[in-house]
């Protein structure tokens, strides 16, 4: 294990893998170094400015697509998204495992949402997602 800023990196043992090819059948032998960062924090409950928590869909349909989501990742907390398309029977093989593709900061994912995981707030499980929506401007 080594400490370099603010990465800590893994060298695991080494492992023979055999590789089957066609006409062939070689030992491979190398290392795996992993990097994980030391500083990582869960990103805890707060909406972000101007947004407020959205009332909860009677149904996963179409009227999700564009709507801003925050969802709450194992590893780092609570993120904001924006659901971009709906999958349906056209694309089998995504129909079948996820509902929704969903934009977040580091690019696209696709998500199968669930009504019964829609909470907020601090005390809400991993896996938790809510809609936000525009705090409505006052006349």
């Amino acid at each position: 294990m080594l400490r370099f800023d603010s990465f800590l990196f893994l060298l695991v043992p080494r492992r023979e893998y055999s590789v089957l090819g066609a006409s062939f059948r070689a030992k491979v032998s190398f290392y795996i170094i992993e990097i994980v960062p030391t500083a990582l924090r869960e990103v805890k409950w707060s909406l972000p400015e101007g947004l407020v928590v959205a009332e909860k869909p009677a149904t996963l349909d179409d009227s999700l697509v564009g709507a801003i989501i925050f969802m709450r990742w194992v590893k780092y907390g609570w993120l904001v998204g924006k659901i971009s398309e709906k999958f349906t029977t056209a694309t089998p093989r995504l129909f079948n495992k996820f509902n929704y593709r969903i934009k977040w900061f580091d690019g696209w994912e696709n998500h199968m949402l669930i009504l019964d995981n829609y909470s907020s707030g601090l005390s809400a499980p991993y896996k938790s997602w809510c809609l936000l929506e525009k705090v409505a401007e006052e006349a």
